[in-house]
């Protein structure tokens, strides 16, 4: 791959919604980067009423071509599709409003897609240095990284399954090619899309040197909601349209959780008179553990409350908790 010094290689684009300060730091990153002047940054204003839109009318604070864009709030996958639009290069590089790029981001990106054919390369969002973060995001982080070692290690390969967008490049092509991000989806549109342009040919690679930063910032009601919602997905894409990881997998993960949370799913699920109480309790145990500095029971706690939100989400979307365990025991 040759180009002009000058010449745009890749395009980022950036949905926001209500996180003016968020994109900010995540832009003023993006100044800083080793390819300066080889990039456009694509910003997707979804309906903002936060400054965000007053803030990008002066480009002249960043190094770097901005396109700044609006429409009215229709979700991260469709102001994806309309950045993807107006992208003037054959590269994507995909970045959340709440990520801070390492100044070598673009160009290990860049370098990871070279000499790669309809490769989409996925990059680690990292728990930021300075730390911060709210125990259950905390917890995410955690999780997330164990992920990223595993593949680091050669444990598995990266698959559709990993491809996040919150730090992820793909040539434009392969996206355009299965009609981009389906917008009727509000959560998991990234693996959706990724597992149809796995199916039409797109390999996946992990990159950890391609280092991003995550300074998520979610209220605890936001991070239970968010297990609920990729219970139902999960179920969707396996049930309706076919999608791996399909139902199979989906009783694969239920047969991976630890014994014990397995044997409250099984007391819980659909029995409000047992869940509400083991929520409470995990709720508080939760809290209390992270003052006291008990890591690990406070890592319990968040496990037992994601997957009772997980997995009765599934069971609703399935009808019910029969429904459920007919699936587990068929995977």
């Amino acid at each position: 791959m040759t180009q002009e010094d000058d010449e745009v290689v890749m395009s980022v684009v950036i949905p926001t919604f209500q996180r003016r300060v968020s994109l900010e730091r995540t832009l003023d990153s993006l100044n800083g980067q080793d390819i300066a002047g080889r990039f456009e940054v694509i910003v997707v204003s979804d309906g903002c009423t936060d400054g965000t839109d007053d803030m990008l009318a002066d480009p002249g604070q960043w190094d770097f071509s901005l396109i700044a864009l609006r429409q009215d709030n229709a979700g991260a996958g469709a102001a994806r599709n309309r950045g993807i639009a107006s992208a003037n290069s054959d590269l994507i590089v995909f970045l959340d409003d709440d990520m801070v790029a390492a100044p070598s981001l673009l160009s290990t990106h860049l370098a990871e897609q070279s000499g790669r054919q309809n490769t989409a390369v996925i990059g680690p969002m990292m728990t930021p240095p300075a730390g911060g973060l709210s125990f259950w995001v905390q917890w995410e982080q955690e999780n997330l990284e164990k992920q990223y070692a595993a593949m680091d290690r050669g444990d598995w390969e990266a698959t559709s399954r990993q491809f996040y967008t919150g730090n992820a490049s793909v040539p434009t092509a392969a996206v355009v090619a299965v009609g981009g991000f389906d917008e009727a989806l509000r959560r998991d549109e990234d693996t959706e899309l990724a597992w149809r342009m796995g199916q039409e040919g797109t390999l996946f690679a992990f990159c950890n040197a391609a280092i991003g930063y995550h300074h998520a910032e979610r209220s605890f009601e936001s991070w239970c909601a968010i297990a609920r919602s990729y219970g139902s997905t999960a179920v969707i894409f396996g049930r309706d349209r076919g999608h791996d990881p399909g139902l199979a997998d989906f009783a694969r993960f239920f047969d991976e959780r630890h014994p014990f949370v397995k044997l409250l799913l099984v007391a819980c699920i659909d029995l409000p008179v047992l869940q509400k109480p083991v929520l409470v309790i995990s709720r508080i145990g939760a809290r209390t553990a992270n003052r006291l500095g008990a890591g690990w029971l406070t890592s319990a706690a968040c496990s037992v409350i994601q997957n009772i939100g997980f997995y009765q989400a599934a069971a609703d979307e399935l009808g019910g908790r029969a429904a459920l365990r007919r699936a587990v025991r068929r995977g």
